[in-house]
């Protein structure tokens, strides 16, 4: 490891779009069943993807996309599809992709969705169609994943980062016991309690460090070793997905808290040509003897997003980030997309099924 940090300062770099995938997501087009008294009733997984949903609607600008594929979809299909969607974003862009369920696998990992043929969608080929991408990419996975390949794999063009559940809380039968303590609730708890605390906050934080001091968690979350290390020769700068607290406070200013996800230079052998705002601020931190400076890129500030349909109101408090029970997720009906594969193109929530 070669001490980068002591040869130039460290440079911090918003991402302006936020792409946020669920996969195998409830099917929002179809009102849900509800209790004598108007409450809405959801499975687990129901309760955990609307978690989810909800927290990128309220604090990050994120176009969501809701993923689903028709009965006796094939291989193809989750292969054309996931090589369109991460191919057509630019390199600013941050994609982000949410799993709930099972998963499992030797050398063909895969998620349990029962639209393929035996309820097999390759998430091998996903994570590998992601890293041959240009574009970064953090899975958030719910599910069991191996910590790691025989052979990592290379990557050189962008940066892309696993972040999965830990062991289940189980009792001494080994049946699953279900607690506030999962990944999933964990996240959704912590993040929405960072939207509070940011205030008080000044060093960025990356999402397995934002979960850290959580006492309800059953363990700690998974970052699996499925890409090869950079050596002192290579040219690439590797980056640490985080969130901003001092970005955030400029995007959320009096309204609503919107969490700015930045990439934060954790290695590189070498000096990096950087664009001329972070050089200048570079240079005047070299010049007061700040050698460990943060340099802040500006020009990628996220622009606010607008949606169209407002969350419904679920009786919680964003000052009760303790106890994420009894949240409920959102009641609203996406926007349909009419067949292509960019959804209804206004910035909104869209739903995607292959046809």
């Amino acid at each position: 490891m070669v001490g980068w940090n002591k040869m130039v300062a460290v440079v911090i770099d918003p991402y302006p779009n936020i792409e946020f995938y669920i996969v195998g997501d409830r099917d929002r087009t179809v009102p849900l069943r509800t209790l004598p008294d108007g409450t809405p009733i959801k499975s687990p997984h129901e309760k955990k993807v609307d978690l989810m949903h909800n927290l990128f609607a309220r604090h990050t600008n994120a176009n969501i996309t809701s993923v689903r594929f028709p009965d006796k979809s094939t291989a193809a299909d989750w292969t054309t599809y996931w090589k369109h969607e991460l191919n057509r974003h630019s390199q600013d862009t941050l994609i982000v992709i949410y799993f709930h369920g099972q998963a499992g696998g030797r050398t063909d990992y895969s998620f349990n969705i029962p639209a393929f043929p035996q309820s097999k969608a390759n998430a091998n080929e996903l994570i590998r169609i992601a890293n041959r991408s240009k574009t970064d990419c953090t899975f958030l996975l719910d599910c069991h994943i191996r910590t790691r390949i025989p052979t990592p794999w290379s990557n050189k063009e962008n940066n892309v980062e696993i972040i999965a559940r830990g062991q289940v809380l189980q009792d001494h039968r080994g049946n699953v016991i279900p607690d506030k303590g999962g990944f999933t609730e964990s996240l959704v708890r912590n993040l929405e309690c960072f939207s509070i605390t940011f205030k008080k906050r000044k060093k960025a934080l990356s999402i397995p460090e934002a979960l850290a001091p959580d006492k309800e968690m059953s363990s700690n979350p998974l970052r699996p070793t499925w890409m090869d290390r950079t050596k002192y020769k290579d040219k690439k700068v590797v980056f640490r997905i985080k969130i901003s607290p001092v970005l955030t406070r400029m995007a959320s200013g009096n309204g609503p808290t919107k969490l700015v996800f930045v990439k934060e230079r954790i290695q590189a052998p070498g000096k990096v040509t950087w664009p001329l705002p972070v050089r200048i601020q570079i240079q005047e931190a070299e010049e007061r003897g700040e050698m460990r400076a943060r340099a802040y890129n500006m020009d990628k500030m996220p622009k606010p997003r607008q949606y169209a349909v407002e969350l419904a109101d679920e009786g919680y408090s964003e000052h009760d980030a303790d106890d994420m029970e009894g949240v409920e997720g959102s009641e609203h009906v996406d926007h349909v997309s009419d067949g292509s594969v960019n959804g209804d193109g206004d910035g909104n929530d869209t739903l995607f099924v292959p046809q």
